[in-house]
């Protein structure tokens, strides 16, 4: 696991996972973190609102754990961040069907330094031949629907 917030708040996810129960007896018999060998890999170090340097630190944080015979899972942040933490298991794993969880978060445009264009972040990762389209899916709901004016 590897938290990033571009809020510079990691923190406050972390302190929420660890509510997460290590087992519960009625709905199963075994500890989901042991089972899945979860290890928290700590923070990434950014500043926010610098958008191309948070997703170089990202990126390569994410290709540390790939590298290293894991899977990246990312949680905090905007939904930005899971552009840089898709695109490094494909340089293992080509074809990589993702499950991409968020609310349709819209990307920011005309940032300084930001490559990233408006849009959904598995909508980039997808147009870079990152993941397999057919096969990937993003699930989330968004609090009114996109396009719809405020």
């Amino acid at each position: 696991m590897l938290f990033a917030s571009a809020h510079g708040k990691p923190g406050l996810d972390r302190e929420q996972s660890r509510l997460v129960r290590a087992y519960e007896s009625e709905v199963a018999d075994f500890d989901i973190r042991e089972a899945l060998g979860l290890v928290d890999c700590g923070d990434v170090a950014l500043t926010p609102g610098r958008i191309a340097e948070a997703f170089e630190l990202i990126e390569e944080a994410a290709w540390r754990i790939v590298e290293a015979g894991a899977t990246p899972i990312g949680f905090g942040g905007d939904g930005s961040i899971s552009v840089p933490l898709i695109r490094p298991p494909p340089r293992k794993w080509p074809e990589l069907c993702v499950l991409h969880v968020d609310s349709p978060h819209r990307l920011p445009s005309g940032q300084p330094g930001a490559s990233v264009r408006r849009g959904l972040a598995i909508s980039h990762v997808a147009l870079e031949q990152r993941v397999s389209p057919s096969t990937s899916w993003h699930v989330g709901c968004a609090a009114r629907p996109i396009g719809r004016a405020s």
